[in-house]
């Protein structure tokens, strides 16, 4: 299902090594990381990489394909399988976090909130994001800041991982 594995996660590995890097460079101390979550690949590595690099950020998984527990076991599988493929220790359960707030009705179908955030992100900072997976993780960001999940002050990443096409898709529900 989906196009995840431990090879295509070990890429985000890359990424998350890379991230932690920049951040570093920047002069900055991450505290959380924001990223849309459905078949794993992209959390498990990105935490992966994180953590192989010193960062200890919480990496959010925003779920958009499935509810909560599940997406969570199936980020904790590939981290475990991308682990053993790299020969290293995958972080502990705990370290998987995965929220399905913004999952609405299902895959593919946003929310009023969700639209709401796409548009806010590209009014606001000129950001294209997929209502399926980017637009709800910055949904997911928005209202956990605002909730306090996540503090005011924190250094956060909003991992966009793309899709930017899928919004002719959905051009009748983001006329504006």
């Amino acid at each position: 299902m989906g196009g995840s594995d431990a090879t295509g996660a070990a890429g985000y590995v890359l990424a998350g090594r890379e991230l932690a890097a920049d951040a570093r460079r920047a002069g900055l101390t991450l505290t959380d990381v924001v990223v849309g979550s459905s078949t794993g690949g992209t959390q498990a590595g990105l935490l992966l990489g994180l953590r192989s690099a010193g960062c200890a950020a919480t990496v959010h998984g925003v779920a958009v394909y499935a509810d909560a527990t599940t997406t969570t076991a199936a980020v904790r599988d590939l981290l475990d399988r991308t682990a053993s493929l790299l020969g290293t220790d995958a972080p502990p359960p705990d370290a998987v976090r995965c929220d399905d707030r913004t999952l609405g009705d299902g895959y593919g179908l946003p929310s009023a909130a969700t639209l709401a955030a796409v548009r806010r992100a590209a009014r606001d900072e000129g950001l294209l994001l997929d209502p399926v997976y980017s637009g709800r993780a910055f949904e997911y960001l928005l209202d956990a800041v605002a909730g306090g999940d996540i503090s005011p002050g924190a250094t956060v990443a909003l991992v966009h991982t793309g899709g930017a096409p899928a919004l002719f898709a959905y051009d009748d529900l983001l006329p504006d």
